[in-house]
């Protein structure tokens, strides 16, 4: 399936600061931490609530002077990682 397609939302477990525009995410289970570009930490922001990636991808878009081909190579590749390393979880459509 595509993963634009799916809904996603962060992580509760997940702490995070924003240092101007950028930030990083603190997995404390893991114990790790992952800085975020400008694009990735306003991806984050939007997760607060769920959104599907093609929603993510728009508002994105609404926001970023970038080609929605851009943004939406960023932000499957963004969903794709956090993914993996359990900072965002996929929610029931």
């Amino acid at each position: 399936m595509d993963i634009l397609k799916q809904t996603f939302a962060r992580n509760e477990e997940v702490a995070w600061r924003s240092v101007v525009d950028q930030g990083l995410l603190v997995h404390s289970r893991q114990g790790l931490v992952y800085p975020m570009n400008p694009v990735g930490m306003r991806m984050w922001l939007l997760l607060e609530k769920p959104l599907t990636g093609e929603q993510l991808v728009q508002q994105l878009y609404s926001e970023f002077d970038a080609s929605k081909e851009k943004l939406s190579e960023d932000a499957s590749l963004f969903l794709t990682q956090c993914s993996k390393e359990d900072l965002i979880r996929q929610e029931a459509d």
